[in-house]
């Protein structure tokens, strides 16, 4: 399904964008270049809520022009959504199994840290 957004908030002095999804829910974007959003996800919601807003925003019947590409980190996992990959179960996949590489990557590091 199409996601809608609604600018909700701009301030210069703070320098946030605040918008609204189509069902109330509030993201803040925290930079636009070339074509690239970054936006930061809302508070509170699970990852395969938040899969199917961003895939709606490649689909027709949209609201957001113009994009290449929305970058986010979620629970501090960076991913990057395209059309070419814009499925909520493709970005929950995502999600899942750079999740995992990070846990292992930060696995081995601990471990180092100890053989000092």
């Amino acid at each position: 399904m199409a996601t809608r957004i609604i600018l909700d908030h701009a301030s210069s002095f703070l320098e946030t964008l605040k918008f609204r999804f189509d069902d109330g829910t509030y993201f803040e974007v925290k930079s636009f270049n070339k074509g690239v959003l970054v936006i930061e996800p809302p508070k509170g919601v699970d990852i395969y809520y938040f899969a199917g807003k961003i895939a709606g925003c490649f689909e027709q019947g949209s609201n957001i022009q113009g994009i290449k590409a929305i970058c986010f980190e979620f629970n501090e996992v960076p991913i990057t959504v395209t059309a070419e990959n814009a499925a909520p179960d493709r970005i929950v996949r995502m999600y899942w199994k750079l999740s995992e590489e990070l846990r292992k990557k930060d696995k081995r590091f601990n471990r180092s840290l100890y053989m000092k």
